[in-house]
């Protein structure tokens, strides 16, 4: 590494400001020890660490890591770490000098920490380099130093008449024949005090520190802590990797979409996760970050959710109508649920309960018939409970596994004093009285979103596979038991299917020169169908070489999915899918399924009509999935694929589909198998 010019390095300092991947340790001190840096942190014996350096703050400077997995120095609290030869020292001078953060403090420099006695000392020194470095530089030009360059004070500027009048005699002399006189050298007689360098003229060299543990830490967690409402964990990465990471937080070993990384009032990072959208009840719960398929997990906390108001995951999204459901931690209750849009309150829908249960239907009208056209309602939840809250809330499955239709509530315009509700009755309009939204501070808030319906329902087919000598085998396998089937001219209704994918001619391979491509189809709104085969896991599909730990060549993430789509983790899904297989390993072990607008819920087909959209299924599998290998066992595989969208073409239920698919007696699908979303849905399935 480069040491620096100009003597010592006064300037250093340490960097507390998070960065998109890391997070500084707090007490973290540093030290000049010459010719070292030494850095010192508070520290316990089961953690590693990571000490990386830049030399100044622009982005556009990468970190050098300086060492990683650093592991802490045994029977202490204190570890240490020496970044060496970096400061150039006067010869049989050492000094040392501190500087400590206090967690966040910005930046400082080390030259306001130096002694009386260390400055004067650094002077001194840096006077005598510089004398040295002058009689050299004379040596070299064959002359002596002039009096001002030993006293450092070079002559002022000379007046614009003594400039005029240097410019006379030099002509005078031209003229005289003395053409090979020089004009005089200043000699520094009569000249004034030089221009002093700032402060204690030291020039400063800046750069920046950073020590951070390794691995993933959530912050603010603990065992046995009761949860409610919206929590934030403050989080911790270290991790040598560029790049934005993928952050999820599990509990039980599902991944919780309703729990995504934001940045508090205050900038920190955080993993924000709306309890009420989980069931009461106990969870161990824990962090986990991809970076470029590097897995970083944090330490499993156990925790107990409690929330007077439960709400499912899927509910967020509305139609022509919304379906207000929620689950009360008690049986008997009177609610008055206010209905806000952006613009402020709407009206208030009372409901009452003995089973625990709220549910009915809103037709998106207020109190006056008038119907609201918001893609964005607001559902705020006052329970009024019979009994005490002193039970966890039952799984009401069977209202999720019938074709019962709620009933119609309409709103009832309200305005409050003190506890009691009173009716307006003016027939519509704003209360400015409710126009405060209290979902800032209410802790049983639900956000429905508007979803709009689609026309067309063209079918995405890609593959990718590397292994070698397989090529030909998935790509036959592809064309006779999925294309040839779903686009089949001779069936009554065939798929117009994505490009690259031709009846009874060619499949799609994802490959890196075409992983934009089926990005971009992905996005266009006529394509509501897809299926991808080859490989994967819990966020990503790809092409994946089991080859020296394993890379992937080629990998789509969740996260471009979203983005492609427009379908964030929690905010309306703009571009939802009806019907969407991922034939690799681990596809419903985490939340790809939300990335194409099908909830992590399984559930009858009726709950989406009631909601008033339309109704959507995500197949994929909980473990790995074995790829076929033998020319037999691809024969099988393609029967099996050829079976099932056969099936599912000319609309059977889904659930039957995957049953019989998983009774295959020559290629069965993995037990494993899972579907989210309307687990009955067929083709024709009202659009």
């Amino acid at each position: 590494m480069k040491k620096t010019s100009q003597g010592l390095i006064v300037a250093l300092a340490i960097l507390f400001a998070a960065t998109t991947q890391v997070f500084a340790i707090e007490g973290l001190k540093l030290q000049i020890r010459c010719p070292d840096v030494v850095l010192s942190w508070p520290s316990t014996n089961d953690e590693t660490y990571l000490v990386q350096y830049r030399e100044t703050l622009s982005t556009n400077t990468p970190w050098e890591t300086l060492t990683n997995l650093l592991a802490a120095e045994m029977g202490t609290n204190i570890t240490t770490f020496a970044h060496s030869n970096r400061v150039d020292c006067p010869a049989g001078q050492v000094f040392g000098m501190m500087m400590e953060s206090s967690g966040g403090i910005g930046l400082s420099t080390l030259a306001s920490a130096l002694t009386v006695e260390e400055r004067n000392q650094l002077k001194q020194a840096r006077e005598e380099a510089r004398l040295v470095a002058l009689y050299e530089k004379c040596k070299l030009e064959g002359r002596e130093p002039y009096e001002w360059e030993l006293k450092n004070q070079p002559p002022l500027p000379l007046s614009a008449e003594e400039v005029r009048a240097r410019i006379l005699k030099a002509k005078a002399d031209r003229a005289a024949g003395l053409s090979s006189a020089s004009i005089e050298e200043p000699s520094g007689s009569g000249g004034g005090s030089g221009p002093e360098l700032a402060g204690d003229g030291l020039t400063p060299s800046t750069g920046f520190y950073q020590v951070v543990r390794n691995g993933l830490y959530l912050s603010g967690v603990q065992n046995g802590m009761l949860l409610s409402g919206t929590v934030d964990f403050p989080y911790e990465l270290g991790a040598t990797n560029i790049g934005t990471p993928a952050i999820r937080l599990y509990a039980n070993g599902v991944s919780l979409p309703m729990a995504t990384s934001e940045i508090d009032s205050t900038g920190r990072r955080v993993l924000r996760w709306n309890t009420a959208f989980s069931v009461n009840g106990s969870y161990d719960i824990y962090a986990e970050c991809n970076f470029d398929d590097e897995w970083i997990f944090s330490a499993t906390n156990s925790v107990t959710v409690s929330n007077l108001v439960h709400f499912e995951e899927f509910m967020t999204d509305f139609g022509e109508q919304i379906w207000v459901y929620a689950e009360l931690a008690v049986t008997d209750a009177s609610v008055l649920v206010d209905i806000y849009t952006d613009d402020g309150y709407i009206g208030t829908i009372p409901d009452s309960t003995t089973t625990g249960v709220i549910s009915f239907l809103w037709n998106l009208r207020d109190s006056g018939g008038m119907l609201l056209t918001n893609e964005t309602f607001y559902g705020v939840f006052n329970v009024t409970p019979s009994s005490s809250f002193n039970s966890p809330i039952q799984a009401y499955q069977s209202i999720f596994d019938s074709d019962e239709t709620p009933p119609f509530k309409q709103p009832e315009l309200q305005y409050q004093t003190g506890s009691s509700f009173s009716q307006l009755g003016n027939g519509g309009g704003v209360s400015a009285a409710r126009a405060l939204p209290p979902w800032l501070t209410n802790q049983a808030v639900i956000t429905w979103n508007k979803q709009y319906g689609w026309s067309s329902d063209d079918f995405i087919v890609a593959w990718g596979n590397t292994i070698f000598g397989l090529w030909n085998r998935t790509d036959g396998m592809v064309q006779r038991g999925v294309v040839d089937v779903l686009a089949n001219p001779a069936a009554d209704y065939p798929y117009t299917l994505s490009p690259g994918n031709t009846f009874n001619g060619t499949t799609y391979r994802l490959g890196n020169a075409n992983k934009t491509n089926l990005l971009f189809y992905l996005a266009q709104p006529n394509y509501r169908n897809f299926f991808y085969y080859g490989h994967g896991n819990a966020s990503r599909i790809g092409d994946y070489v089991n080859i020296g730990g394993g890379t992937w060549p080629v990998a789509i993430d969740e996260d471009e999915i979203r983005t492609a789509l427009g379908n964030p983790v929690v905010d309306r899904v703009k571009h939802p899918y009806r019907f969407v297989f991922l034939n690799t390993c681990k596809s419903a072990a985490g939340s790809l399924c939300d990335a194409f607008g099908i909830g992590k819920l399984t559930t009858h087909r009726s709950v989406f009509q009631n909601n008033g959209i339309k109704a959507r299924a995500f197949v994929g599998f909980l473990d790995a999935y074995p790829i076929p290998s033998g020319a037999n066992e691809f024969a099988f595989s393609e029967a099996m694929l050829g079976q099932f969208f056969d099936e599912w073409s000319y609309g059977a239920n889904l659930d039957g589909i995957v049953t019989r698919a998983k009774q295959n007696a020559f290629w069965p699908l993995d037990s494993s198998a899972t579907i989210y979303g309307a687990y009955n849905l067929y083709r024709f399935y009202p659009y």
